[in-house]
């Protein structure tokens, strides 16, 4: 094994297919990828509006890549067409996550004209909130349970100790109630290549972050998140299938034929 997939035996550490592993012990699976066992229709909806309308919009290159490589050719690029425009929204999103976590720290940050409108909404949540920040992007796990997770921030709002999570998607989903769950429940805060487990606080309100500037006369909008304790329960059935999956299969190899006696 080399260096660079070196599993550390002291403390907590995620790969990047966002597994965890505690004392080298592992791979736990993170709080995100337990959520994706949801069934989410809406997805499904979304691709085929999105390849519908890159089919309309882009009909002549439809067209020619149909008379070049005939219509298995046409049908693979529009088939990519949800798949690139869903990482290219979470590139965006995972650079507008860093520079918010920069920009909380007081840090100076370089952005594109893209970037721009989601730090200048978050600056103005910095300014109307006026945030305590705790904590930023920092490990939990849950030995309990048996998984990790990494939240946005932990600050001080209002006299209340928030554990929060920045989204730049175009809605708020409830399932998000789920992830809140699992690292407010987390037992405890760890780094890598250090034993010591920091006692995660008692968290006293959760919130989503929704930075969309098209949406918001602010650009932003900050969520308050209910009925934590019964989204941990819905978040502990959705580790219990996460983990079904991740077993062994139980599909076996064909029956023996019977015997039969001869007449």
């Amino acid at each position: 094994m080399t260096s660079a997939t070196r599993i550390p035996t002291i403390g907590l550490y995620r790969n990047p297919k966002h597994q965890y592993f505690f004392n080298g012990a592992g791979p736990f699976p993170g709080v995100t990828s337990v959520i994706r066992v949801i069934d989410k229709p809406a997805i499904v909806g979304w691709a085929k509006r999105e390849t519908a309308r890159c089919a309309v919009e882009n009909l002549d290159m439809v067209t020619d890549l149909i008379a070049k490589g005939g219509p298995k050719a046409a049908a693979s690029w529009l088939a990519q067409i949800p798949d690139y425009q869903r990482d290219t929204a979470a590139d965006l999103g995972s650079a507008v996550h860093r520079l918010a976590e920069e920009t909380s720290r007081g840090e100076q940050v370089s952005v594109t004209e893209e970037q721009a409108p989601f730090v200048a909404a978050y600056h103005r949540f910095l300014n109307d909130y006026s945030p305590e920040f705790k904590s930023l992007e920092r490990m939990v796990f849950s030995e309990a349970h048996g998984y990790g997770g990494t939240f946005d921030w932990l600050a001080v709002i209002d006299g209340k100790l928030t554990l929060g999570d920045t989204k730049t998607s175009k809605a708020v989903y409830p399932e998000t109630a789920l992830q809140l769950a699992a690292l407010g429940n987390a037992d405890f805060i760890g780094l890598t290549d250090d034993e010591r487990k920091y006692t995660m606080p008692r968290i006293e309100q959760y919130a989503v972050l929704h930075l969309r500037p098209e949406q918001y006369a602010s650009g932003y909008r900050l969520i308050e998140f209910h009925h934590i304790p019964e989204a941990f329960e819905a978040f502990l059935a959705a580790l219990r299938l996460t983990n079904y999956k991740l077993g062994p299969s139980p599909i076996g190899e064909s029956l023996p034929l019977p015997v039969r006696e001869a007449a």
